[in-house]
Protein backbone atom coordinates (compact mmCIF):
# COMPACT_ATOMS: atom_id res chain seq x y z
CA UNK A 1 0.00 0.00 0.00
CA UNK A 2 1.44 3.28 -0.85
CA UNK A 3 1.73 6.02 2.54
CA UNK A 4 0.63 9.78 2.41
CA UNK A 5 1.23 13.14 3.47
CA UNK A 6 -2.02 15.11 4.09
CA UNK A 7 0.71 17.82 3.19
CA UNK A 8 0.77 16.48 -0.43
CA UNK A 9 -3.35 16.97 -0.74
CA UNK A 10 -3.19 20.63 0.94
CA UNK A 11 -0.57 21.57 -1.36
CA UNK A 12 -2.60 20.10 -4.52
CA UNK A 13 -5.46 21.39 -3.17
CA UNK A 14 -3.49 25.19 -3.13
CA UNK A 15 -2.85 24.33 -6.14
CA UNK A 16 -5.99 23.36 -7.80
CA UNK A 17 -7.34 26.90 -6.81
CA UNK A 18 -10.19 27.51 -3.71
CA UNK A 19 -12.82 28.38 -5.88
CA UNK A 20 -13.00 25.45 -8.25
CA UNK A 21 -15.85 23.50 -8.31
CA UNK A 22 -15.74 19.38 -7.45
CA UNK A 23 -16.04 18.68 -11.08
CA UNK A 24 -13.70 21.27 -12.24
CA UNK A 25 -11.30 19.86 -9.32
CA UNK A 26 -11.72 16.37 -10.52
CA UNK A 27 -10.64 17.70 -13.92
CA UNK A 28 -7.72 19.41 -13.46
CA UNK A 29 -6.63 16.19 -11.16
CA UNK A 30 -7.09 14.19 -14.18
CA UNK A 31 -5.24 16.45 -16.41
CA UNK A 32 -2.16 16.78 -13.89
CA UNK A 33 -2.29 13.00 -13.85
CA UNK A 34 -1.97 12.88 -17.59
CA UNK A 35 0.91 15.25 -17.50
CA UNK A 36 2.81 12.92 -14.91
CA UNK A 37 2.01 14.67 -11.37
CA UNK A 38 2.53 11.98 -8.67
CA UNK A 39 1.01 14.07 -6.18
CA UNK A 40 -1.98 14.10 -8.57
CA UNK A 41 -1.86 9.97 -8.60
CA UNK A 42 -1.41 10.45 -5.37
CA UNK A 43 -4.59 11.52 -4.59
CA UNK A 44 -6.32 10.05 -7.18
CA UNK A 45 -5.26 6.75 -5.69
CA UNK A 46 -6.47 7.92 -2.08
CA UNK A 47 -9.85 9.32 -3.65
CA UNK A 48 -10.72 6.07 -5.34
CA UNK A 49 -9.19 3.02 -3.99
CA UNK A 50 -11.77 2.77 -1.27
CA UNK A 51 -14.44 2.55 -3.82
CA UNK A 52 -12.55 0.10 -6.04
CA UNK A 53 -11.24 -2.16 -3.15
CA UNK A 54 -14.82 -2.68 -2.07
CA UNK A 55 -16.64 -3.55 -5.20
CA UNK A 56 -13.58 -6.18 -5.72
CA UNK A 57 -13.86 -7.30 -2.52
CA UNK A 58 -17.12 -8.08 -2.36
CA UNK A 59 -16.65 -10.09 -5.88
CA UNK A 60 -13.77 -12.18 -5.20
CA UNK A 61 -13.88 -12.58 -1.50
CA UNK A 62 -10.89 -12.08 -0.31
CA UNK A 63 -8.82 -8.95 1.08
CA UNK A 64 -5.52 -9.70 -0.14
CA UNK A 65 -6.68 -10.49 -3.42
CA UNK A 66 -9.17 -7.77 -3.48
CA UNK A 67 -6.05 -4.81 -3.16
CA UNK A 68 -3.74 -6.92 -5.25
CA UNK A 69 -6.24 -5.85 -8.14
CA UNK A 70 -6.65 -2.77 -7.22
CA UNK A 71 -3.47 -2.21 -7.30
CA UNK A 72 -3.04 -3.73 -10.52
CA UNK A 73 -5.54 -1.29 -11.79
CA UNK A 74 -3.56 1.96 -10.34
CA UNK A 75 -0.45 0.36 -11.91
CA UNK A 76 -1.94 0.16 -15.07
CA UNK A 77 -4.00 4.08 -14.96
CA UNK A 78 -0.38 5.15 -14.65
CA UNK A 79 0.89 3.47 -17.40
CA UNK A 80 -1.12 4.54 -19.45
CA UNK A 81 -2.06 8.33 -17.69
CA UNK A 82 -1.73 9.82 -20.71
CA UNK A 83 -5.37 8.81 -22.16
CA UNK A 84 -6.63 9.76 -18.77
CA UNK A 85 -7.57 13.45 -19.66
CA UNK A 86 -9.56 11.82 -22.78
CA UNK A 87 -12.03 9.99 -20.52
CA UNK A 88 -15.12 11.78 -20.25
CA UNK A 89 -16.71 9.90 -17.64
CA UNK A 90 -13.39 8.83 -15.16
CA UNK A 91 -15.92 6.98 -12.25
CA UNK A 92 -17.46 4.72 -14.81
CA UNK A 93 -14.20 3.87 -16.66
CA UNK A 94 -12.47 3.44 -13.21
CA UNK A 95 -16.02 1.04 -12.13
CA UNK A 96 -15.62 -0.66 -15.73
CA UNK A 97 -12.04 -1.18 -15.27
CA UNK A 98 -12.74 -2.85 -11.38
CA UNK A 99 -15.36 -5.25 -13.37
CA UNK A 100 -12.62 -6.49 -15.72
CA UNK A 101 -10.28 -7.37 -12.90
CA UNK A 102 -12.89 -9.00 -11.32
CA UNK A 103 -14.25 -11.07 -13.95
CA UNK A 104 -10.46 -11.63 -14.93
CA UNK A 105 -9.79 -13.26 -11.89
CA UNK A 106 -12.68 -15.09 -11.59
CA UNK A 107 -12.00 -16.71 -14.65
CA UNK A 108 -8.55 -17.78 -14.44
CA UNK A 109 -9.72 -18.99 -10.93
CA UNK A 110 -12.20 -21.28 -12.48
CA UNK A 111 -10.32 -22.10 -15.42
CA UNK A 112 -6.87 -23.18 -12.89
CA UNK A 113 -9.58 -25.04 -10.49
CA UNK A 114 -10.87 -27.37 -13.54
CA UNK A 115 -6.91 -28.04 -14.73
CA UNK A 116 -6.35 -29.01 -10.97
CA UNK A 117 -9.60 -31.42 -11.17
CA UNK A 118 -8.84 -32.34 -14.23
CA UNK A 119 -5.03 -32.98 -13.04
CA UNK A 120 -6.52 -35.05 -9.98
CA UNK A 121 -8.44 -37.24 -12.52
CA UNK A 122 -5.59 -38.21 -13.93
CA UNK A 123 -4.10 -39.37 -11.01
CA UNK A 124 -6.38 -40.99 -9.82
CA UNK A 125 -6.74 -42.80 -12.92
CA UNK A 126 -2.79 -43.54 -13.32
CA UNK A 127 -3.07 -44.67 -9.56
CA UNK A 128 -5.71 -46.75 -9.74
CA UNK A 129 -4.43 -48.20 -13.30
CA UNK A 130 -0.95 -49.09 -11.43
CA UNK A 131 -3.04 -50.80 -8.53
CA UNK A 132 -4.62 -52.98 -11.23
CA UNK A 133 -1.53 -53.97 -13.30
CA UNK A 134 0.20 -54.71 -10.22
CA UNK A 135 -2.92 -56.98 -8.97
CA UNK A 136 -3.13 -58.21 -12.61
CA UNK A 137 0.60 -59.23 -12.04
CA UNK A 138 0.26 -60.64 -8.95
CA UNK A 139 -2.63 -62.50 -9.82
CA UNK A 140 -0.99 -64.11 -12.69
CA UNK A 141 2.62 -65.17 -10.31
CA UNK A 142 0.40 -67.02 -7.75
CA UNK A 143 -2.10 -68.85 -10.98
CA UNK A 144 1.86 -69.84 -12.01
CA UNK A 145 2.76 -70.64 -8.61
CA UNK A 146 0.26 -72.79 -8.01
CA UNK A 147 0.32 -74.86 -11.37
CA UNK A 148 4.33 -75.39 -11.22
CA UNK A 149 3.30 -77.49 -7.87
CA UNK A 150 1.26 -79.95 -9.67
CA UNK A 151 2.74 -82.78 -12.33
CA UNK A 152 2.37 -81.89 -16.04
CA UNK A 153 -0.38 -84.73 -16.26
CA UNK A 154 -2.11 -82.65 -13.22
CA UNK A 155 -1.83 -79.47 -14.94
CA UNK A 156 -2.93 -80.63 -18.37
CA UNK A 157 -6.28 -82.49 -16.50
CA UNK A 158 -7.19 -79.56 -14.75
CA UNK A 159 -6.48 -77.30 -17.66
CA UNK A 160 -8.97 -79.54 -19.86
CA UNK A 161 -11.33 -79.43 -16.70
CA UNK A 162 -11.38 -75.54 -15.87
CA UNK A 163 -10.60 -74.25 -19.16
CA UNK A 164 -12.32 -76.33 -21.81
CA UNK A 165 -15.17 -77.58 -19.06
CA UNK A 166 -14.67 -81.56 -20.08
CA UNK A 167 -16.51 -83.76 -17.79
CA UNK A 168 -14.09 -86.27 -16.23
CA UNK A 169 -15.95 -88.79 -18.82
CA UNK A 170 -14.93 -86.39 -21.87
CA UNK A 171 -11.10 -86.30 -20.39
CA UNK A 172 -10.85 -89.97 -19.86
CA UNK A 173 -11.74 -90.48 -23.37
CA UNK A 174 -9.28 -87.80 -24.62
CA UNK A 175 -6.35 -88.86 -22.69
CA UNK A 176 -7.08 -92.36 -22.86
CA UNK A 177 -7.57 -93.07 -19.01
CA UNK A 178 -9.87 -94.27 -17.05
CA UNK A 179 -12.86 -91.82 -15.17
CA UNK A 180 -11.70 -92.76 -11.77
CA UNK A 181 -7.98 -91.64 -12.77
CA UNK A 182 -9.14 -88.28 -13.85
CA UNK A 183 -11.16 -87.76 -10.91
CA UNK A 184 -7.67 -89.09 -8.62
CA UNK A 185 -5.95 -86.54 -10.30
CA UNK A 186 -8.00 -83.73 -9.86
CA UNK A 187 -8.61 -84.59 -6.59
CA UNK A 188 -5.22 -84.69 -5.83
CA UNK A 189 -4.25 -81.28 -8.00
CA UNK A 190 -7.00 -78.98 -5.72
CA UNK A 191 -6.02 -80.47 -2.65
CA UNK A 192 -2.40 -79.05 -3.24
CA UNK A 193 -4.30 -76.11 -4.79
CA UNK A 194 -5.83 -75.50 -1.55
CA UNK A 195 -2.83 -76.09 0.72
CA UNK A 196 -0.78 -73.33 -1.40
CA UNK A 197 -3.86 -70.91 -1.19
CA UNK A 198 -4.39 -71.81 2.43
CA UNK A 199 -0.84 -71.07 3.45
CA UNK A 200 -0.03 -68.24 1.12
CA UNK A 201 -0.88 -65.19 2.42
CA UNK A 202 -2.70 -63.95 0.03
CA UNK A 203 -4.96 -60.77 -0.31
CA UNK A 204 -9.05 -61.64 0.23
CA UNK A 205 -9.35 -60.62 -3.41
CA UNK A 206 -6.80 -63.03 -4.68
CA UNK A 207 -7.89 -65.62 -2.79
CA UNK A 208 -11.60 -65.62 -3.83
CA UNK A 209 -9.97 -65.27 -7.56
CA UNK A 210 -7.99 -67.91 -7.30
CA UNK A 211 -10.89 -70.06 -5.64
CA UNK A 212 -13.20 -69.18 -8.09
CA UNK A 213 -10.95 -70.20 -10.58
CA UNK A 214 -9.83 -73.40 -9.25
CA UNK A 215 -12.64 -74.79 -7.22
CA UNK A 216 -15.98 -73.69 -9.10
CA UNK A 217 -18.29 -76.87 -9.66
Amino acid sequence: MLLYDSNYNIALFNNLGSSDTGDEISNSLHQRLSSGDELAFKLFFQKNQPRLFAYIYKVVKSREIAEELVLDIFVKIWSAKEILSEVENVDAFLHRMAVNKSLDFLRTAAREKKIQQLLNQHMQYEQATAASNHDFKEYNQHVIHCLQMLTQQQQLILNLSREEGLTHEQIADKLNLSKNTVKNHIVTALKKMREFIKHGQLSILLTISLFFIFFQI
